[in-house]
């Protein structure tokens, strides 16, 4: 019970929150609770606007929006439209 407990404390920890995929942990955008989480951090930085605009300078801030692709290791060719290179594995092989 006591893991259990920690995987969830563990689950969505500051050390998980991703800029490339808007500060989101990557089981929130998995699962698709991204969009829920970033509305709920906009409506605080609204509220914290709204009580104290003097913090925030010439314009209101803004939870970051998520990319519409992400990738780890980015492909050549990102279009999902356009074929891409297909790399046939016998064609690296030494000749034997």
């Amino acid at each position: 019970m006591a893991r259990a407990a920690q995987d969830d404390a563990d689950a969505g920890t500051p050390a998980d929150l991703h800029s490339g995929i808007g500060l989101h942990t990557p089981a929130s955008v998995h699962h698709g609770t991204a969009d829920l989480v970033r509305e709920q951090r906009q409506r605080t930085l609204d509220t914290a606007w709204t009580t104290h605009p003097e913090r925030f300078g010439r314009r209101r801030s803004r939870a970051p929006r998520l990319p519409d692709r992400a990738w780890i290791n980015k492909p050549d060719n990102p279009d999902p439209d356009q074929p891409t290179t297909e790399i046939h594995p016998a064609a690296h092989l030494p000749a034997s």
